[in-house]
């Protein structure tokens, strides 16, 4: 690949052995470059240097540019052959001196170099693998020791561009790397590029939903991979760049490699340990490891809640934890006895029905119910035994349903029909309930978005848009509709609006701060969305009657929220969780006295790991987590010398992106502010995203959408303002 206007030259032959006599050996390539290069590499002080020889030499493009590797995509067969030429070349390179020797060593490492900064382009990397040998050569120029750290830094490059074919390929040779650290125990540098690498490749290979390749799973011996970097992480010169990439493996091999974490509990250990670091990027992930290890071996939450079993429950004993529990709470207001009122009311409501016929009046008192409790609606009907049969059966009584669930339904018509002042919302109320009832979510999210048009003030409709919505829709209407209720109300839909609120702000933050770390974004999003979750959760459990079956889900999220946002912050023995404890003792305590099932859910269960282990845990790794980061942020890398560090710095120059599967970016090291933290939540709900709209006005607050920004201005944003003299903003 000539230069314009520039002819080929021919190539002399190299005729003598840098650094004494002899004679080539006999099957030598025809090739050999100038005789004067191979000196030239061996004088050269440093990597960069040989590069730029061999650049020259070979007339390659500048790859530090788009345009350069443009060219190499125009011309690969040529550059490819070039570059084999001169590893052939090297190869072959008589090693009967100590010169002899460093100059080929040299030359080899100095093609895989070159080879590593073509792989920047993913189009080139592939072909690269798949036509130029990339991979035999780099393993055999790691088995020089003076060429090692090159090649180590030259596969580091290759699978921080990624490609899930690259990193599948290198991940197979791990054994290769790991055998190298072995033969190298004291070399810090070569431990920080082989674990970048291994960290880099393995979890291509076993993070994502579906099970990987068991075969190739067994093949790639995980647990000697943990046990390496685990011994390597104990080091005291360990850095700061080995550490993030072994604990991203470790937080990786949690989910579909949670048996090998499991035999070696220090790897657990270290996790909970991570939960207390100065670094939210660190703490993010120890919690996504937690997580990750109880996914297979959870239950799922919940769901079904049998009020009748309440309902009974209120005329017996209960257990005296309990019991006092809820004499502190307000006996009235506990969830027990709001269900046994609003079960009684509900019937006598129906009598009512049945004696009078209207309907409509029955659906206002039921719209009021639905407001107090969450089992309005009994299941069930009127039993009347037949005259001729004696047979027992549901009777309508005259109405126009015979089941009482199926009573919304009409009482909404009925409601509509009369079309008094609030009517409208009480029928839509009902409504709602009745597709609740039924599990029919499609069609009660249009209505409750159809219903917050006619009655933008009413948080229940809100609370219809939290159920099986994405996180991010989830937590913004939840955060919504908590600013239509009172403060300390302790209503069911305020504590039903904080318990989605706190459920759907974790999957949030744990979602955001997982793109963030994979990615290199920022990470306000995801701290907001953690800290509105912590809050609404230790909210709902200042509000929320003691015996409310969410106590006990609300509890697991409260943790690890504390744990996220304030980790770091928190005393030995975690005594800020001392009350959230007690209150699922309580929550447990209601759970077996009416003979329910104790649901371990993975978030129950990553919250158990956390906190039975966090003594131990920091015993083992506390003073190693803390000591790795400063000012709350990790270091940088520990740099090899001065020749290494101009190669690494030449090999990053140029960053052309990736969107292949198993692609990522460069790392990056965000310090997160809390000025930063509030340009991500809205000005009125606190809802967290990013894509607010900012106000024209004032260009410092921020929206979810049109009707925040409203109530917002209606709400006293409009005096402070600079547009204060105008309706409305944009």
């Amino acid at each position: 690949m000539p230069r314009r206007g520039v002819k080929n030259k021919a190539k002399k032959k190299l005729t003598r052995p840098l650094g004494g006599g002899g004679v080539w050996p006999s099957g030598i390539p025809d090739y050999a470059p100038p005789k004067d290069l191979a000196d030239n590499i061996f004088h050269a002080e440093g990597w960069a240097p040989c590069v730029e020889l061999l650049t020259y030499h070979l007339e390659l493009p500048d790859l530090n540019t788009r345009a350069g590797l443009k060219k190499v995509h125009k011309d690969f067969d040529e550059v490819n052959k070039r570059l084999e030429e001169n590893w052939c070349f090297a190869e072959s390179f008589p090693s009967i001196t100590p010169m002899g020797i460093i100059a080929r060593d040299r030359m080899m490492a100095t093609v895989v170099a070159l080879y590593a900064k073509i792989s920047v382009d993913s189009i080139l990397r592939d072909r690269i693998f798949r036509e130029a040998d990339f991979l035999s050569k780099a393993l055999s120029a790691l088995e020089s020791p003076a060429a090692s750290h090159v090649v180590l830094l030259a596969l580091s490059t290759v699978t921080h561009h990624g490609g899930l074919y690259v990193r599948t390929e290198i991940a197979k040779e791990s054994g290769v790397l790991l055998t190298h650290l072995d033969e190298q125990p004291d070399d810090l540098v070569a431990a920080e590029l082989a674990i970048t690498v291994l960290s880099h490749c393995i979890c291509a290979v076993i993070e994502g939903e579906q099970p990987p390749d068991a075969k190739l799973v067994k093949s790639l011996n995980i647990p000697r991979v943990v046990r390496t970097m685990l011994a390597y992480m104990r080091k005291p010169g360990a850095s700061a760049l080995l550490w993030e990439h072994a604990i991203e493996f470790l937080a990786a091999a949690a989910h579909h490699c949670s048996d090998v974490l499991r035999d070696q509990p220090s790897a657990i250990n270290l996790l909970v340990a991570l939960t207390r670091s100065p670094d939210l990027r660190i703490r993010a992930t120890g919690i996504s490891g937690i997580l990750r290890l109880h996914i297979f071996d959870s239950e799922k939450s919940l769901t079904q809640f049998d009020p009748q079993k309440l309902i009974a429950a209120a005329g017996r004993r209960w257990p005296d934890k309990v019991v006092d529990a809820n004499m502190d709470y307000g006996m009235t207001r506990t969830e027990t006895m709001l269900t046994a009122a609003g079960a009684r009311d509900f019937q006598a409501a129906m009598m009512h029905a049945v004696q009078t016929g209207d309907l409509a009046e029955l659906g206002t008192t039921l719209a009021k119910l639905i407001m107090r409790t969450e089992y309005s609606i009994s299941q069930g009907g009127f039993q009347v035994q037949d005259s001729r049969t004696g047979k027992i059966a549901f009777d309508s009584c005259g109405l126009p349903f015979t089941m009482w669930h199926d009573a919304p339904q009409y009482c909404a018509t009925a409601l509509r029909k009369r079309g008094n002042a609030g009517d409208a919302e009480a029928a839509d109320i009902v409504e709602l309930k009745g597709y609740l009832i039924r599990s029919r979510m499609a069609e009660a999210r249009l209505l409750a978005r159809a219903a917050l048009e006619r009655s933008p003030l009413s948080p229940f409709f809100h609370h219809v848009l939290t159920l099986g919505a994405s996180s991010t829709d989830g937590v913004r209407a939840a955060r919504q509709g908590l600013r239509l209720t009172v403060p300390g109300s302790a209503g069911y839909v305020r504590c039903a609006l904080l318990y989605r609120s706190s459920e759907h702000g974790a999957e949030l933050a744990l979602e955001r701060l997982r793109a963030a770390l994979a990615s290199g974004r920022a990470l306000e999003e995801g701290f907001a969305a953690a800290l509105c979750a912590l809050e609404d959760a230790g909210t709902f459990l200042q509000e929320a009657p003691p015996d409310s079956r969410s106590v006990s889900p609300v509890v697991c999220i409260y943790t690890l929220m504390l744990l996220l946002v304030r980790g770091h912050e928190l005393a030995d023995g975690l005594p800020e969780l001392k009350e959230a404890s007690e209150k699922l003792e309580i929550a447990d305590e209601v759970l077996r006295f009416l003979k329910m099932p104790i649901r371990h859910t993975q978030m129950r269960n990553a919250c158990a790991t956390a906190l039975e282990r966090t003594d131990v845990a920091q015993r083992e790794w506390g003073a190693a987590v803390r000591n790795i980061t400063k000012d709350g942020a990790l270091d940088t890398a520990a740099t090899p010398d001065a020749a290494h560090a101009a190669l690494a710095e030449w090999l990053e120059r140029l960053d052309v992106g990736d969107t292949t599967e198993g692609g990522a970016g460069s790392h990056t090291h965000p310090r997160l502010g809390v000025n930063d933290v509030e340009l991500y939540r809205c000005s009125w709900c606190g809802a967290p995203s990013a894509i607010l709209r900012k106000c024209r006005g004032c260009q410092k607050s921020r929206y979810c959408d049109n009707r925040c920004q409203k109530q917002h201005w209606t709400g006293g944003h409009r005096k402070v303002c600079k547009r204060g003299d105008k309706k409305a903003e944009e």
